[in-house]
């Protein structure tokens, strides 16, 4: 719409009066509110229309903000003396300036529907800064936080089961986060993404891709505030190579999270519904991560668990990349154990497969819930709670 700007204020059926007196009469057999709907709207589809129809606004906004000036409640009333005037005759007139407002003669093609949404998933992401800045700082928080927890060892090297909580943690504590944060985003934009739908101005499949792209730059800067000071802090395996391969997967596991918080926000009809589907599917995949109990001492549901348990393969993959083809020092005393890194993962069951399937697997994972997003969407009527 006109990004918080107000147009209009006063009784409905005044409306149509005060937009004819401001030179934009309704046509004939067109619905008012369509048609100022449209009026009032910034159209995005190129920087030409969306700079005439931005300057469109801000002259429809000055010319209201005239009208009600010396106003006490900011409010439009029509005079007396207008009340009773037939403001349907009016409507016959041909507007001054209707070009702009072309009801197209089809649908925009899928290519150009997309690139309208994701300038306006782009465009709506960075208008709430505060909220974009508060993630941000939250990341940095946790960072620091458990980075400062394990850095000052110096040449002393954290034991075995430290080593592990903090790779555990790494992938298991930003992703708890995220959900609730995706859900409750998904959840505001539904009432609006139902109508938008039913009123046939784009399909399912391109504001599916839409949201799932507009996701990543947020995703990116929030993954790289949260994973770089936790890996120099805690002084974990240096080399580029381990810290990408570090970084990568943490970036995969909760980009991997975004999705499924995605898939059941469009699944279930509410947002408590969708808040306790989701935390619950995130307990299950936790407690099977393979460092709460060993994967070995796993009953049979558990276990099953477990091998969708996008926790368990990050958790798996950082131990890995941390010991595998490695020794582990540890010191005893005046002598010094040394442990190949191969033998610890095999004794904690992490070595089921290579480094790189692992990768695949969480790929494959989040392909699972990104295929439910898009089933949800396209045959589940996303109404909004209020709705239901």
């Amino acid at each position: 719409m006109t990004s918080g700007t107000t147009i209009y204020l006063g009784a409905a059926q005044h409306m149509v009066q005060y937009f004819t007196a401001a030179g934009y009469p309704c046509p004939r057999y067109s619905n008012p509110a369509d048609f100022y709907v449209d009026l009032t709207s910034i159209d995005r589809r190129s920087k030409e229309q969306e700079a005439a129809t931005k300057e469109k606004a801000q002259s429809l906004a000055a010319l209201f903000q005239e009208k009600v000036h010396g106003s006490d409640d900011f409010l439009w009333r029509a005079e007396s003396r207008q009340q009773g005037v037939c403001t349907c005759v009016e409507s016959l007139a041909s507007p001054r300036d209707t070009s702009p407002l072309q009801t197209p003669t089809k649908l925009p093609g899928p290519v150009q529907q997309f690139a309208i949404l994701i300038r306006r998933q782009l465009s709506n992401d960075f208008r709430d800064l505060p909220t974009l800045l508060i993630h941000g700082a939250e990341a940095c928080l946790m960072s620091l936080i458990i980075g400062f927890l394990y850095y000052g060892h110096g040449a002393i090297k954290l034991s075995l089961a430290d080593t592990a909580a903090l790779l555990f943690m790494i992938g298991a504590l930003v992703p708890f986060n995220v959900i609730l944060d995706v859900i409750a985003k998904c959840h505001s934009e539904r009432a609006l993404l139902y109508y938008e739908l039913e009123d046939g101005l784009y399909t399912a499949g391109p504001y599916f891709f839409a949201k799932i792209l507009g996701e990543l730059p947020e995703h990116c800067v929030y993954i790289f505030i949260y994973g770089m000071p936790i890996y120099w802090l805690a002084n974990l395996r240096p080399g580029p190579e381990p810290f990408l391969l570090h970084f990568l997967l943490v970036w995969l596991v909760v980009f991997c999270c975004r999705t499924m918080a995605l898939a059941t926000a469009a699944l279930l009809p509410t947002f408590h519904m969708s808040s306790f589907f989701g935390n619950a599917l995130y307990n299950s995949f936790y407690l099977t991560g393979g460092f709460m109990i060993s994967l070995d001492n796993l009953w049979t549901v558990p276990a099953w668990i477990s091998k969708v348990s996008f926790l368990r393969w990050c958790f798996e993959g950082l131990m890995q990349i941390q010991f595998g083809g490695h020794a582990y020092h540890m010191a005893s005393g005046n002598f010094t154990i040394s442990i190949p890194g191969d033998m610890i993962l095999s004794t904690m069951g992490l070595d089921s497969y290579p480094l790189y399937a692992i990768y695949f697997i969480i790929i494959g994972i989040c392909g699972g819930f990104v295929v439910l997003y898009y089933v949800s969407l396209r045959f589940i009527k996303q109404k909004s709670s209020q709705d239901w």
